[in-house]
């Protein structure tokens, strides 16, 4: 067994994906855009057939789910519905990745993760697992996926904007967004739709805008060479928060929505942790 964690993790994941043979078996709750999934697992699983593709997955909350990402999938194997599932397991021929990272960018390049490469011997007991599993779940259909995105969705957990950049994935010389300078660029950015007991998302879908709140703190275009001590400074003098970690996270997200929210970004309105639709 082997402990994998940091830029070791979606290497070694990488690394095995690249050399499938017969199988790929997913069990993850959380599942990011292709781009991510391309770059994570690369392309040859997907020229390589005869190839045994299964997803094991939580479809109760599509928020959870890229549907491009499950579209994709559905095309190339099978895919079912756990209800509560939690654990993230990557099964690539007669190896297992036991992992607490989902299947997402903010899994694989933001967060401290940490995974085992089993042996032989455990990689046997937990596909045993993933198959008890896949009997007890729910077969998803293309009929299924259409009734759970009625729009297209981009998973909660595919961008975290409040966390660093810590891993690289690796490269997918071959996707096409990344031939194309202008869709490489394309941020995404979950914005909350409610605050003060009111509901802004109607207002917001009509007239085509959207806001992140915080009025009181005053149109920070009048500021000039505008910088996250100033944003501080202003949530400290109208009192927001009294812990001093929150106030610099909450500065650092607003100046980046003033500063880097460009033409062509994706917006996904959110009201907890569900994207409405």
């Amino acid at each position: 067994m082997e402990i994998l964690t940091e830029q070791n993790l979606v290497n070694a994941l990488r690394k095995l994906s690249d050399s499938v043979k017969e199988r790929l078996w997913i069990a993850v709750p959380y599942i990011g855009g292709k781009y991510s999934v391309d770059k994570i697992f690369g392309n040859n699983w997907q020229n390589k057939l005869p190839l045994d593709i299964k997803l094991l997955t939580d479809a109760s909350n599509s928020s959870n789910l890229d549907s491009e990402t499950i579209n994709h999938l559905l095309k190339k194997g099978e895919i079912r519905s756990l209800l509560g599932l939690h654990a993230k397991i990557y099964i690539i021929d007669d190896s297992c990745i036991l992992t607490s990272a989902n299947l997402t960018k903010t899994a694989f390049a933001n967060r401290y993760e940490i995974g085992i490469l089993c042996d032989l011997f455990h990689s046997d007991l937990i596909t045993k697992v993933f198959e008890e599993w896949w009997a007890k779940a729910e077969k998803v259909n293309q009929s299924f996926v259409n009734k759970a995105f009625k729009i297209n969705t981009k998973s909660i957990e595919e961008n975290n904007f409040s966390l660093p950049i810590l891993w690289e994935l690796p490269q997918s010389p071959e996707s096409k967004l990344e031939d194309n300078p202008v869709m490489s660029n394309i941020k995404y950015w979950r914005i909350g739709t409610t605050g003060n007991n009111n509901d802004f998302w109607p207002e917001m879908l009509d007239n085509n805008w959207v806001s992140i709140g915080w009025s009181e703190i005053g149109n920070l275009k009048a500021i000039r060479n505008l910088d996250r001590n100033q944003i501080k400074s202003l949530f400290e003098a109208e009192d927001y928060y009294k812990a001093k970690n929150v106030i610099s996270r909450k500065s650092g997200e607003v100046f980046d929505f003033f500063h880097n929210l460009k033409p062509g970004d994706i917006v996904l309105p959110s009201k907890g942790n569900k994207v409405r639709q």
